[in-house]
């Protein structure tokens, strides 16, 4: 799954804007310009889908922080998602009998508008609709054969009420189009009509994890953790240890996170797991310079920040976007090449989101994936592309670089 599009209007500090995503973007601004924000939405998408409407916007601290302070209550909340999915054939030849029909989705559009009450604090679903564009196989053998499409529009009033665009056509139990007419039926009864999709068709696309957000705190990443901690790592990274200790039990994971670890650390000999009487655990790495394992509350805090970015990037399989948010921090400016190398390769198998204002990263990163947020005198945040920007354009033909333009406020 990839997020190509998103439009919103009266979020938190967006009066309105929308922007097309690449597998890697780079999202850059000055302190308080609106990243964060910016992140808010990409997780208000993450958590509408698991969680429902309701509890994603109370996630958001309630429609009151999550709607344009400057905005009048007369207007709507309005959020817009593209996402586009990429064919599950092989696991499909899997569990489709012979000559039975399916479609699978190729892309999906979702809308919500909020209407906040004009008086207190509450609001209203004005509206909810999604569409659903699906590409038809027919399985003959283990061939999966292209037949055809196929386009799925539902709308969803704020009474509630459900339409959609199969008018007459009947879908039989044995042709059932890989779940469309359950989908149709289940929308009625279920929160929000993305969170239906995801539930309907989870046999090719897991509901869960598939938008991860990091945001890694060193101090934690340093810690120990309990031996009983989470298996899938944590927003802040608080049990690296644990996800380190799984890692080291297969030992062509344990080549290859070494062999990712020298990459960006050459001093990076091996590392290992170590367990504290009071059943916790933590991790000791062992430099070339000698024959010592130093343990993790001893390593800088650019080597830590390191490893866990290798392990949020390369080991774990269940996220299929990620967002990293400010993942060049305490790492020395020479390294940061070697980081964005990581960032362009996964971004080959995932679609990879970064917030920045290091001008390091801005000069590695390729123009066409960094997107600039900005705010107005007014408190409004902007988000655009540099490079379809003609002034922007001008300036680097005259052999300014794209981070003089940032770090001298040219970039607006």
């Amino acid at each position: 799954m990839k997020i190509r599009k998103i439009s919103v209007e009266n979020f938190k500090s967006y009066k309105k804007f929308e922007i097309d995503f690449d597998n890697l973007n780079y999202i850059i601004g000055g302190n308080a310009a609106g990243k964060s924000n910016f992140v808010s939405i990409l997780k208000f998408l993450s958590d509408i889908i698991e969680y429902g409407i309701e509890d994603a916007i109370l996630l958001q601290g309630g429609i009151k922080y999550l709607y344009n302070i400057n905005s009048k209550k007369t207007s709507y909340l309005k959020f817009y998602v593209k996402l586009e999915f990429e064919e599950k054939e092989n696991r499909m030849r899997k569990y489709l009998p012979v000559e039975k029909e399916m479609h699978l989705p190729k892309t999906l559009d979702y809308t919500l508008k909020i209407k906040p009450n004009e008086k207190g604090e509450g609001y209203k679903i004005a509206s909810e609709s999604i569409a659903i564009n699906f590409e038809k196989f027919l399985k003959q053998n283990d061939d999966l054969k292209k037949v055809g499409n196929f386009k799925l529009n539902i709308n969803k009033d704020s009474n509630g009420k459900i339409v959609n665009n199969m008018g007459k056509r009947k879908i039989s139990d044995d042709y059932d189009m890989m779940g469309i007419s359950f989908f149709i039926r289940h929308a009625k009864n279920e929160d929000t009509l993305i969170s239906s999709f995801f539930s309907t068709f989870e046999i090719l696309y897991l509901r869960h994890s598939k938008i991860k957000i990091y945001n890694f705190d060193v101090n934690l990443l340093k810690s120990p953790s309990s031996i009983v901690a989470r298996n899938e790592l944590e927003e802040n990274g608080s049990n690296l240890v644990n996800i380190i200790q799984q890692l080291l039990k297969n030992k062509s994971s344990k080549n290859k996170l070494n062999k990712l670890l020298r990459t960006i650390l050459p001093f990076v000999d091996d590392i290992n797991i170590e367990n504290n009487v009071n059943k916790s655990v933590f991790f000791k790495l062992k430099e070339t310079y000698n024959n010592k394992e130093f343990p993790s509350y001893m390593l800088s805090d650019g080597t830590v920040n390191i490893l866990a970015v290798i392990v949020a990037l390369y080991f774990q399989d269940d996220s299929e976007i990620i967002i990293l948010e400010e993942p060049e921090r305490n790492v020395h400016p020479k390294l940061l090449g070697k980081l964005v190398s990581l960032l362009e390769d996964v971004s080959s198998q995932k679609q990879i989101f970064v917030t920045t204002h290091n001008p390091y990263i801005i000069k590695e990163a390729n123009l066409n994936d960094i997107i600039l947020v900005s705010r107005n005198d007014k408190g409004i945040s902007n988000i655009s592309k540099p490079i379809n920007d003609e002034k922007i354009i001008t300036f680097l033909e005259n052999d300014l670089g794209i981070e003089d333009l940032f770090v001298d406020g040219i970039l607006k």
